[in-house]
């Protein structure tokens, strides 16, 4: 087994610095590849990523309604080490919490300006653009999270397997897991991981960056973007270090208390009412248009917005997944 581990690290790590070295030394090779591939698998397959996802929403729906529902995912003696605020906390900041600060803003502004269907700076428009955020951001995303994560933690808690994706594929290939095709299950998924966080990274590095431009005016560019980094990146390793009992916990909590100061504080010094109505009015139609907003490809059109939206985030959720469920499956 140790020897699976050090040949999942080195052919990782080299594929990885590969990918990194295109991206430093010739970018416009990497990014005319990067939008060919995205075009090709939104062009062919994006029915099947929606289809994906469904399936993923209803499979866990299962789970959680049926029989299998109540399977304790460790032994059947053991209890939750930590208490659902901190769970809760732990799971946000690792998922989606940087992510929504930005975006729960930007995205439904941009979809009242350019909405998928209708005009914009429309009432239909303001509508439409409520209903997508919370396909994007919904129970479709944590869908992708949760089967990945309990899936996980079933087969390492349960059934004493080795705490990697491969061991999922058990009942398919059995002890093939421990060879050369459970090796290339856990490098593809490193690689995913690897993708999932730079494009998190990136995305947070714009935002806190726009942001300090506007607080303090230090300026737009690759230096201060490079600072951000550096420095996002040694948080995120002291955190890592320290484990779940440490500066992860205490940061997911203070995080999660920043979270609702500003919620708290929107709504007192906001529109108050005019938030709960949308509010209200947003989750009614999202539910009234789930299974056709999850459906929908565009066929009749160029699908260019159900590409560059709908099937960017749920390909995000599901490259995201391995690392967001397992720390899931860390805190189940």
């Amino acid at each position: 087994m140790m020897r699976h581990k050090k040949s999942v690290f080195y052919i990782s790590l080299l594929l990885s610095l590969l990918l990194i070295s295109v991206g430093v030394f010739i970018p416009e090779k990497l990014e005319s590849f990067s939008n060919g591939s995205l075009g090709f698998i939104y062009n062919n397959l994006g029915w099947f990523i929606l289809g994906c996802v469904f399936i993923f929403f209803l499979f866990c729906m299962y789970l959680g309604i049926s029989k299998f529902g109540q399977v304790r995912l460790g032994d059947d003696n053991d209890r939750p080490e930590y208490n659902t605020a901190t769970w809760i906390g732990m799971l946000f900041s690792a998922s989606i919490g940087i992510s929504l600060v930005f975006w729960g803003i930007a995205e439904p502004v941009s979809y009242y300006i350019s909405p998928p269907v209708g005009e914009g700076y429309s009432e239909q428009a303001a509508k439409t653009a409520m209903q997508y955020v919370y396909l994007h951001w919904g129970v479709s995303a944590w869908a992708c999270y949760a089967l990945v994560g309990v899936s996980l933690a079933f087969f390492q808690f349960r059934k004493k397997l080795p705490s990697s994706l491969s061991s999922v594929f058990y009942p398919l290939i059995g002890n093939k897991i421990s060879g050369p095709v459970g090796k290339w299950i856990d490098v593809i998924v490193i690689l995913s991981v690897v993708i999932g966080i730079a494009t998190s990274l990136g995305f947070g590095t714009l935002q806190v960056n726009t942001g300090v431009n506007v607080l303090w005016d230090l300026p737009i560019n690759i230096s201060t973007q490079a600072i951000i980094i550096v420095a996002v990146t040694v948080v995120y390793i002291a955190s890592t270090i320290s484990g779940l009992q440490g500066a992860i916990k205490h940061l997911s909590n203070l995080n999660m208390i920043l979270a609702f100061a500003l919620l708290g504080f929107v709504l007192l010094m906001g529109p108050t009412q005019a938030i709960f109505k949308i509010l209200f009015q947003g989750v009614g139609d999202y539910v009234q248009n789930f299974v056709s907003m999850s459906f929908r490809t565009e066929p009749y059109g160029d699908g260019s917005w159900i590409a560059n939206w709908t099937l960017f985030y749920f390909g995000w959720w599901i490259a995201w997944a391995p690392l967001v469920a397992g720390r899931e499956h860390t805190l189940l």
